[in-house]
């Protein structure tokens, strides 16, 4: 079973200024739960193929919003520009919400991970945490101080 220790304390960016502590944000959540979230795509995609096709696309707009969140943030954390902030933005809506976490969670479940109580708090935490690390990188890109 692959599983996630306790980890230290998530510091958040200091203030809206704080551009190098949203990248570190992203860059952590990358560390993290990059490993994780590409297994649970794995079996996500086994899982997709598997169903009958009336089936398997109810699931394809989660598979989708995995893939941007795990892309978009590897690409944030290495300071690649987005293609498209408004789907990314989407898909860290998306799983703001319990039951998107819980959907992850059990598709972990299924395929072996050991995924704990405190994963998910801290992925919930991260989440937001990059919403908010967005729109600092967002509006420091928008007034030209982005490097």
């Amino acid at each position: 079973m692959v599983g996630m220790g306790e980890c230290s304390l998530i510091i958040p960016p200091t203030g809206e200024n704080d551009t190098e502590g949203a990248r570190r944000i992203f860059s952590e959540f990358v560390t993290l739960y990059q490993p994780v979230l590409l297994q649970i795509d794995t079996q996500l995609e086994k899982t997709i193929n598997t169903l009958d096709p009336l089936y398997a696309e109810a699931y394809r707009p989660w598979q989708q919003a995995l893939r941007q969140l795990i892309k978009c943030s590897h690409m944030i954390a290495r300071k690649i520009p987005l293609p498209s902030t408004d789907n990314f933005l989407e898909a860290l809506s998306m799983f703001s919400f319990e039951g998107a976490i819980a959907f992850l969670r059990d598709i972990g479940t299924s395929c072996k991970l050991l995924i704990n109580d405190d994963w998910v708090k801290r992925f919930r935490q991260y989440i937001h945490l990059m919403l908010f690390s967005l729109t600092i990188l967002h509006q420091k890109q928008q007034t030209g101080l982005t490097r």
